[in-house]
């Protein structure tokens, strides 16, 4: 009777592990909301799920692409999990984008993907059962309702994110960016 009890223990541990945030694999939920349609509810609205190293060059592809709202995020994962959310298709910088990194294995949950200052790294606090994180905003008008691509990792070199004028500094990026999505 113990090992029945015990098994069941390890079996519902391991069920609810990713809730919790103790997920070994990372996982990306983006949810579109509009107020206007949805009303005021939770996790009522459509979203995007990708997994760990899933990137996404063309969110035109989904239901929700052309559908009003703002895009919100949800990062499971563990310490270091590294997500790039881009203003255009192809891992395009030119629309903005946004770096988020976590820095604990609690689930991160960003509302307002425009609601950090532009071109400077950002600590964000542990806040209850929301993890915390770091993130760089590089701004652009309606950023949060026009997300086109996700990329997973660090795919810029270290320091250049600290320069102004990113956009004018970074265009190479896209297509060493893009031609290692290709070869995976």
């Amino acid at each position: 009777m113990k090992t029945i009890a015990h098994l069941t223990l390890w079996i519902f541990l391991l069920a609810a592990a990713p809730a919790l945030g103790f997920s070994p694999k990372a996982e990306i939920n983006l949810w579109k909301r509009d107020p206007f349609l949805y009303g005021p509810c939770g996790h009522c609205a459509d979203f995007i799920n990708l997994r760990q190293n899933e990137n996404c060059d063309d969110f035109s592809q989904f239901n929700l692409y052309q559908q009003s709202g703002n895009y919100q995020l949800d990062l499971f994962g563990p310490k270091g999990t590294t997500v790039t959310l881009f203003g255009m298709q192809d891992f395009d910088i030119e629309r903005g984008f946004i770096i988020v990194t976590k820095r604990d294995n609690l689930p991160v949950e960003i509302v307002d993907l425009e609601n950090f200052s532009p071109e400077i790294w950002v600590d964000v606090r542990r806040k209850g059962k929301k993890g915390a994180y770091t993130a760089y905003y590089q701004s652009y008008r309606n950023f949060k309702n026009n997300v086109g691509s996700v990329g997973w990792g660090q795919w810029w070199p270290n320091g250049l994110l600290n320069i102004k004028g990113i956009d004018r500094k970074m265009r190479f990026l896209k297509k060493i960016f893009t031609d290692e999505i290709k070869a995976k």
